[in-house]
């Protein structure tokens, strides 16, 4: 079966899509066949002041030209590619996260891109979790288990990073820290989209005072199951960095200082050898740096990079795999993972 994944980070960085060709029912085979990034448009400016307070007409004029958008990509995914799915799996723009309140709003009208593409689509996939008291999210983690679970531990540096990992037996996982949105919303002060490499962070200092707020966040404290909301990290986390008088470079490096400690002070408590890293995070040089210099200090801790298409197109390789499995009948959430009441089925089929 021919399914292609659609992807839109938290990062707003582009819509990537990749086509997979998918079988099996027990074991189950992948080969990404095509891929590709459409760049954001003009609607990036409309996400990105999206909010709580944004009215209800708002919101959904918003979503149906999101919608649209979406769409004619895929429809020029398929012109170029000459390849024609037989099943569209996407996530949407996550506008709001709140599983607490029972609330998680991804943009996405799935009546839309079906009708727009003629091919059945499959959109909405944590609302069910959430109904049964889950977080939601990470969704990452049955991928991980499907096909990563010869690695100990599992790093998405997305716009927020999340981890992936087997305990007794059952898969594990969920939202870390913040990462992408935060370099990104100091590369702007730069006039740049993104940290490229990290060089902006490479050249400042580091601040004592924001690195002990940062390591020592109250958010590490949290016991899984945990996600984070992106208006959170949008409005508060950021917030509490940005509040210090200080350069924006030095800033950003002590954020990257604090982000690199984290993730290999989990690793150590995880006790993870084999540290596999993807998400657009990975191509900043200075941040997998410090992960390797501070990951060297622990005996035969390996910070682990796949192929670019692999770093660049995982979360498409899940949406693929999680649809594949909704179209089937099957289980595509893990309880172990998200805290609910049962493993679960997600997603709502539009033909």
């Amino acid at each position: 079966m021919l399914v292609l994944g659609v992807m839109s980070g938290s990062s707003m960085d582009g819509l990537d899509m990749a086509v997979f060709e998918v079988h099996g029912e027990e074991s189950i085979s992948m080969q990404m066949i095509h891929w590709t990034t459409f760049p954001m448009n003009y609607l990036q400016h409309s996400l990105e002041r999206l909010n709580e307070q944004s009215s209800v007409r708002d919101f959904l004029q918003l979503e149906v030209d999101y919608s649209k958008w979406i769409g004619e990509c895929i429809n020029q995914f398929i012109h170029d590619s000459k390849l024609k799915p037989e099943l569209l799996s996407i996530h949407g723009h996550t506008v709001s996260h709140l599983p607490e309140k029972g609330i998680s709003s991804q943009l996405a009208a799935g009546g839309v891109i079906s009708k727009l593409t003629g091919i059945p689509t499959i959109t909405d996939f944590r609302q069910g979790d959430i109904t049964l008291q889950g977080m939601g999210t990470p969704l990452t983690p049955i991928l991980d288990q499907y096909f990563y679970s010869e690695y100990d531990l599992i790093v998405n540096l997305g716009g927020i990073c999340n981890i992936s990992f087997e305990r007794d037996g059952q898969r594990q996982g969920y939202d870390l820290f913040p990462c992408n949105q935060v370099s990104n919303f100091y590369a702007r002060k730069f006039g740049k989209p993104f940290d490229k490499d990290g060089e902006i962070g490479a050249k400042g200092r580091l601040d004592v005072a924001i690195y002990d707020i940062l390591s020592n966040h109250k958010f590490l404290k949290k016991k899984p199951p945990k996600s984070i909301d992106n208006i959170w990290i949008q409005h508060r986390f950021i917030g509490e960095i940005d509040y210090h008088d200080t350069r924006e470079e030095d800033k950003l490096h002590t954020f990257y200082q604090a982000l690199s400690s984290v993730i290999i002070s989990e690793a150590q408590k995880l006790e993870a050898k084999r540290c596999f890293f993807t998400g657009g995070g990975t191509h900043n040089k200075y941040l997998i740096t410090l992960l390797e210099t501070k990951a060297a200090q622990h005996a035969g801790m390996q910070i682990i990079l796949p192929p670019k298409s692999l770093i660049d197109y995982k979360e498409c390789q899940l949406m693929a795999l999680i649809g594949y499995l909704r179209f089937g009948g099957r289980v595509n959430i893990l309880s172990s993972v998200t805290g609910a009441d049962k493993d679960s089925i997600g997603g709502a089929l539009y033909i």
